[in-house]
């Protein structure tokens, strides 16, 4: 059956921070719900929620998360009912992680093939390329968390693409060459970052 995150919505943040509680971004249930009321009001009609995974989060639980996130849907669609919510993980690449997928303990985007993966900021491009080749060849779309922190990926786009892999530094630059992904730089960690976050584009 296919997901029913489809091709629905224009715009889908796909790179969120905003279950209260559970990794680095929103704290409290206020703070989940003021950065949803700022992305409805910039239009933003779907978002994923992607709890850190791996490295960051080693305490991560993901009953405890899905159970938070059934919270936050809840409030959110008794103030917005057209919003949609989805969930996810921002999964740190490490041995094991692919399995982990397999399995259910992680998560890809809102149940598609799409993965949100985030490696070291110091990884070779070898590393991120091997990386990301691991995801393709088991069946996954990997997307690239915080692009513009890899200075290692600066020398071989092209290579990236062959992969299938979106990673552009702004929604604009990338609606220009694509009508497949738009990804920005920066994931919704607060109210005040919100204007950064990543955008998935569907023709």
């Amino acid at each position: 059956m296919k997901s029913d995150l489809s091709s629905r919505w224009k715009y889908i943040d796909i790179h969120t921070h905003i279950i209260p509680g559970v990794d680095d971004g929103a704290e409290t249930m206020e703070e989940s719900l003021d950065m949803i009321e700022t992305a409805y009001r910039e239009g933003i009609r779907a978002m994923i929620a992607t709890p850190h995974y791996g490295k960051w989060n080693p305490d991560y639980d993901k009953e405890y998360a899905l159970g938070r996130f059934a919270e936050l849907y809840d409030r959110v669609k008794r103030i917005h009912p057209d919003m949609k919510l989805f969930f996810g993980n921002e999964i740190f690449y490490g041995a094991g992680v692919i399995e982990d997928l397999k399995k259910g303990r992680a998560m890809t985007l809102g149940g598609t093939d799409y993965v949100l993966v985030e490696f070291s900021t110091e990884a070779e491009y070898s590393k991120i390329y091997e990386g990301l080749r691991e995801f393709v060849n088991a069946g996954y779309r990997p997307v690239l968390a915080h692009a513009e922190r890899y200075r290692n990926l600066q020398n071989d786009l092209k290579g990236m693409l062959r992969l299938r892999l979106f990673r552009f530094g702004s929604a604009d630059s990338l609606l220009a060459r694509s009508p497949l992904a738009a990804i920005t730089a920066h994931e919704s960690e607060s109210t005040g970052q919100r204007l950064g976050s990543l955008l998935l584009y569907r023709s």
